[in-house]
C-alpha cells in the first residue's frame, strides 16, 4: 500500500510525502520558499513511480493559495490514477508531531500576520482525535495552560514553547490515519472561508 500525502497549507513549506502501511515514511521531500506551481509538479514528478494506491490532501487552515494548489493537484492525481481521495486537516498533521508518551497536545501552526492557528489534539488509537475546532490566536499575547505541550511542523516555531517535529514523518503518519475516514466527493469539492475570522480556507465538501 503506497499512500501520496500533500500538504501545502504552510505560508512557507510544502511537503508531499509517500506513506506506506502504518504510516511508515517510505518517500518524501519538502520544498521551501519555492514556488507553488513549479515545486509542486516537480515534487509529485520525482514521487508518483510506482503509482500509489490513495491520495491525502490536508485541507487546512493554512495558506489561501497554498490550499487550493494542493487540492487542485491531489484532485488531479487521485481522479487521473482513478483512486481514492482523503483529506486531513492542517493541524491534525501537526500533532502526529507530538513526543513519545504525551497523550495531549496544541497543535499550532503560523498562521501569518503574527498569528497562529491552533487547537488540542487527543492521542486515540494510535492517532489523533481534534479536542475543538481550530482557531485563530496572537502569537504574543497566547499564554499556554500549565503543562500544556505546544507541537509545531514550522522553522522557526512560532510560540517559543512549542516542540517543533519532523514534517515528512507526521504528514506520513496522518495520511495513513486519513484512510480511516471516508474519501472526498470530488464533485462540488471547493474552497471556501470557513475557519475563525473568515481569513483563511477549510475545504469543505
Amino acid at each position: 500500500m503506497r499512500v501520496l500525502a500533500l500538504d501545502s497549507s504552510a505560508r512557507r513549506r510544502l511537503v508531499v510525502a509517500i506513506a506506506g502501511e502504518g504510516g511508515a515514511l517510505l518517500a518524501g521531500r519538502v520544498a521551501g520558499d519555492a514556488a507553488l506551481d513549479t515545486a509542486l509538479p516537480a515534487l509529485l514528478r520525482e514521487l508518483l513511480r510506482p503509482a500509489p494506491d490513495a491520495v491525502v490532501a490536508v485541507t487546512g487552515p493554512g495558506s489561501y493559495t497554498g490550499v487550493r494548489a494542493g487540492m487542485a493537484a491531489a484532485l488531479g492525481v487521485a481522479q487521473g490514477l482513478a483512486v481514492p481521495l482523503h483529506g486531513a486537516g492542517a493541524l491534525q498533521v501537526v500533532a502526529f508531531a507530538a513526543p513519545e508518551g504525551v497523550d495531549e497536545v496544541l497543535a499550532v501552526a503560523d498562521a501569518g500576520r503574527g498569528g497562529v492557528h491552533l487547537a488540542r489534539h487527543r492521542r486515540e488509537r494510535g492517532g489523533w482525535t481534534p479536542l475543538e475546532p481550530a482557531r485563530r490566536a496572537s502569537a504574543a499575547t497566547l499564554r499556554l495552560p500549565e503543562g500544556a505541550v505546544a507541537v509545531t511542523l514550522d522553522d522557526p516555531p512560532p510560540l517559543a514553547a512549542a516542540v517543533r517535529g519532523d514534517p515528512l514523518r507526521a504528514l506520513a503518519a496522518a495520511a495513513w490515519q486519513a484512510l480511516s475516514t471516508p474519501p472526498l466527493a470530488s464533485a462540488g469539492l471547493r474552497a471556501e472561508y470557513a475557519d475563525a475570522g473568515g481569513s483563511e480556507p477549510i475545504l469543505r465538501v
